[in-house]
């Protein structure tokens, strides 16, 4: 998982294709990635060509429970569909 911020990201340049799932609230992003070290070195190449900061940025695993409310989330999201 990678986690950043980005200030004013919604009126600024859009993110580039990632091969992660993105998630934003306000300033703060988190990208989902089993592609880690690509999806990282496609944010810093973005950041530098837009002259960006990425604020706290941070690379770690997920957690137990993060991991457990996205298979719960994947399983209400695949019975809603039903």
């Amino acid at each position: 998982m990678i986690t950043f911020g980005v200030p004013g990201i919604d009126g600024g340049p859009a993110l580039p294709r990632l091969h992660g799932r993105v998630r934003h609230e306000g300033d703060r992003i988190e990208v989902r990635t089993a592609a880690a070290t690509t999806d990282l070195h496609t944010l810093t190449e973005w950041a530098l060509t837009h002259d960006t900061e990425l604020r706290g940025l941070q690379l770690a695993r997920p957690s137990l429970e993060q991991v457990y409310l996205d298979v719960v989330g994947r399983a209400e999201r695949e019975r809603a569909d039903v």
